[in-house]
């Protein structure tokens, strides 16, 4: 803080209207111009309009949190209700609980719920390498990614491999070749239903997404 004044922040606002007040009524004596005068002016009304908008800003701030507080509260209580009436039915999917981001009571995967991913794309190089990446989609790390490829527009589903990492390069392909891939989410044995397909070489699209190696 300068020594030549000693209040906070949050009094300047006084202590600078007090300032413009003495001065302008003692110009002469203090040796202020006109130019002083309006520089002394609009110093004042521009810290305290800016200091009077920082304040309604918190305040709106504050009550903004205390709404967001209470909706938050009655949104938990509801999902409660239907959490306690979704786990009471007999013999309800691990999967589905998981799904909907419920906890998975006996062990089936923990209480971490798994997710579709999404947002898969692919890419066909001509080095013989499929290019995958999706979207984690809400999952936790260490979420275990398990990939499905089926050639030739076949609806047979093999996997291919698994990654932690949203993202896999599928080597040894043959450039041209028509497959799909697809991917789901999966911890212990709770497993999220399979992302959307993603096609690569396809015969009926427009183009070819390959790339040079």
């Amino acid at each position: 803080m300068p020594s030549f004044y000693q209040v906070k922040k949050s009094a300047f606002g006084a202590w600078i209207t007090n300032f413009h007040t003495v001065a302008s009524a003692n110009a002469t004596p203090l040796g202020l111009s006109p130019a002083d005068l309006t520089l002394i002016t609009n110093t004042k009304t521009e810290f305290v309009n800016s200091f009077n908008a920082q304040e309604s800003a918190r305040a709106a701030s504050i009550g903004a949190t205390a709404m967001c507080d209470q909706e938050w509260g009655d949104a938990v209580a509801i999902v409660s209700g239907f959490n306690a009436r979704f786990q009471a039915i007999a013999g309800i999917s691990p999967e589905l609980l998981g799904e909907l981001g419920l906890n998975v009571p006996g062990g089936g995967g923990g209480s971490i719920p798994v997710f579709a991913p999404s947002d898969l794309s692919g890419l066909g190089c001509s080095n013989g390498v499929n290019q995958l990446k999706w979207s984690r989609n809400g999952n936790e790390s260490g979420t275990v990614y398990v990939i499905e490829a089926a050639y030739d527009g076949t609806n047979d589903w093999e996997i291919v491999d698994n990654s932690t990492r949203p993202k896999f390069d599928h080597t040894g392909q043959t450039p041209g070749r028509f497959v799909r891939y697809r991917v789901f989410a999966q911890r212990g044995t709770t497993k999220s239903n399979p992302s959307g397909t993603v096609s690569i070489y396809d015969p009926g699209a427009a183009g070819t997404m390959s790339l040079a190696a």
